[in-house]
Formats: C-alpha cells, sequence, structure tokens
C-alpha cells in the first residue's frame, strides 16, 4: 500500500491524483480486498492443517486398533492352545494310567508298590500340566504388556499429531484494513491541503 502512496504523491499530477476521492475509494477497497484476501488464506490454510490432523488421528486410532485386536487374538489363541494341551495331557494321562494299572495288574502288583506307580503317573501329569499352564500364563503376561505398549504409544502417537492452530481472525484483518485507511486518509488529508496551499 505504502508503494502505491509514494508512487501517486512523487510527482504533482500524482497529488492531484491522489486527491481524487475516487482513488481514495479505490485504494481503500484495494486494502479492504487486501486484508480479506490474506484472512481468507490464513482461515483455508486453517481449516487445511486441522482437517489433515484429524485425518492422521483417525488412522493413528484405527492402527492403534488394529494392533490391539490382533493382541487379543493371540491372546485367545494361546488360551484355546492351553486349554487344548491341558485337554490332552488328561488324556494321555488317563490312557498311560489305564496301561500301568492294566500292567501292574497283569503283573500281580498291589498294595504300595501299585499306589507308587499310580501316584507317579499323577505326579508326571500335574507337572507336565503345570509347566503348560506356567508357559501359557508367561505368554499371556507377555501379550497383556505388549497390549499396555500399544495404548500407550498409540496415544503419544495421537498427541504429537495435534498441534496448535494458528486460527485466521478476523479481528485482526479488520484492525489491518482500519489502520490503513487510517494511513490513506491521513495522506490523502495531508497530499490535499498541501495542494491546496500551492
Amino acid at each position: 500500500m505504502t508503494e502505491i502512496l509514494n508512487f501517486l504523491f512523487s510527482s504533482p499530477e500524482g497529488v492531484v491524483l491522489a486527491c481524487d476521492p475516487v482513488v481514495l475509494g479505490t485504494m481503500l477497497v484495494i486494502s479492504a480486498a487486501s486484508h480479506a484476501s490474506q484472512y481468507q488464506q490464513q482461515k483455508y490454510t486453517a481449516e487445511a492443517t486441522e482437517k489433515k490432523q484429524r485425518e492422521m488421528a483417525a488412522f493413528q486410532a484405527q492402527e492403534t486398533q488394529m494392533a490391539s485386536v490382533d493382541a487379543q487374538n493371540q491372546k485367545q489363541d494361546i488360551q484355546r492352545r492351553q486349554h487344548g494341551e491341558e485337554q490332552e495331557l488328561k488324556r494321555r494321562g488317563m490312557l498311560m494310567r489305564g496301561q500301568a494299572v492294566t500292567s501292574a495288574g497283569e503283573a500281580g502288583l498291589s498294595g504300595a508298590s501299585f499306589d507308587a506307580l499310580v501316584n507317579d503317573y499323577w505326579s508326571r501329569e500335574s507337572q507336565l500340566a503345570y509347566a503348560s499352564q506356567t508357559e501359557a500364563q508367561l505368554a499371556s503376561a507377555k501379550i497383556d504388556t505388549e497390549m499396555q505398549r500399544i495404548e500407550l504409544s498409540g496415544g503419544s502417537r495421537l498427541a504429537s499429531i495435534y498441534q496448535p492452530i494458528q486460527q485466521a481472525q478476523a479481528g485482526q484483518a479488520v484492525l489491518g484494513f482500519a489502520g490503513d485507511a487510517l494511513d490513506i486518509g491521513g495522506d490523502f488529508k495531508g497530499k490535499r491541503g498541501m495542494f491546496r496551499d500551492s
């Protein structure tokens, strides 16, 4: 805007031209249009940034949810596998005890020797079941920890996506135009008075 004023007031013809109310009105319109354009550009930039942040956040939330669902599925698989192993251990234990009882009966074992043989099979079955259960609990705890890590990292990534957005300020545009209008009006009045005096 200052360049226009300098051009207009650099020669006597420019002073005459600058004293014209049409020129004053034109300069005010140009200033208003300039500030309105800046406001619109800031507004569009802020809206685009906000839209991009929402899209990125939605994608991040979906990615976190998918990772969490995968971890839950792994945990369920471990639980199913552990349940299946328990059932298999029980089935095999009953077969082995049955065979041991049959063999002991055919061999004529009875009393303390027979009880020791059956207790030995019960003990082995319990140890195998405990080992299987402990392994499943450790794997489940590892997945629980992984799920917590996924949730925490997802939350921190969401927090890093949302950055402050400088919103367009209509008041700032109005004040900018008002300042320009005062400058133009003051220059117009000053130059007009200067022209009249000469």
